[in-house]
């Protein structure tokens, strides 16, 4: 498993494990610059606003959870996972809403949408196969001017009578990278805020893109 598998774990970066409070100037970034507030990342021209009152995590915090995503990961699917994305922005607020952001090079030839369909099996089965009950849905939504595939998920308990979380994932090929975004909520507040930041993201730059016919 290479691409599909890196991607995927980000669905368990997003698992309620526990509470962060780097502000977000202090903490160094593996790719892109904080500024003014504002995340900036060159490779796809991206810059994010962010929420008053969301955490940065920093380096030992996300690789401790990638290390519990790819554990889980391969459980599910009795492979190993390589690890070969970049994280890129990761925040939150408490332990259950959150906000995830990664990069991962894609030079491989032919429909990138099928590894996003195969990316989007994997994060559904992920959950479905520990025994969580989901519901789930596909959109495309705009964001920045960019049109992205998004996968929602909500989270129930057992019996289905109480929605624990709910998450949103975007992602696409911008020139010969993806950007897959993570957002997971459980209150209509936190959803706006974090979802309103993404809505004023800014892309400067497309040279290169590959587009979907």
């Amino acid at each position: 498993m290479k691409y599909i598998s890196t991607v995927a774990i980000l669905i368990i970066l997003n698992t309620p494990l526990v509470a962060f409070s780097k502000p977000p100037t202090s903490v160094e970034l593996v790719e892109g610059q904080i500024v003014e507030g504002i995340y900036k990342n060159n490779r796809f021209g991206w810059e994010f606003p962010i929420p008053k009152g969301w955490k940065l995590l920093n380096k030992e915090e996300i690789k401790s959870l990638e290390g519990k995503g790819k554990k889980a990961i391969e459980e599910t699917y009795d492979t190993e996972v390589a690890m070969s994305h970049v994280p890129l922005l990761h925040l939150r607020k408490d332990q259950f809403n959150a906000f995830t952001s990664t990069a991962q090079a894609y030079q491989e030839d032919g429909d990138y949408r099928v590894e996003q369909e195969a990316i989007f099996d994997i994060l559904k089965n992920t959950y479905l196969s520990r025994g969580i009950t989901i519901d789930y849905y596909r959109s495309r939504e705009t964001i920045g001017g960019l049109e992205f595939e998004v996968l929602h998920i909500t989270m129930y308990s057992p019996d289905k009578q109480t929605v624990i979380v709910r998450q949103i994932m975007y992602d696409r090929l911008i020139g010969d990278s993806s950007l897959f975004i993570s957002v997971m909520y459980n209150n209509d507040q936190d959803k706006k805020i974090i979802l309103e930041a993404l809505s004023n993201s800014r892309f400067t730059k497309d040279a290169g893109e590959r587009k979907f016919p």
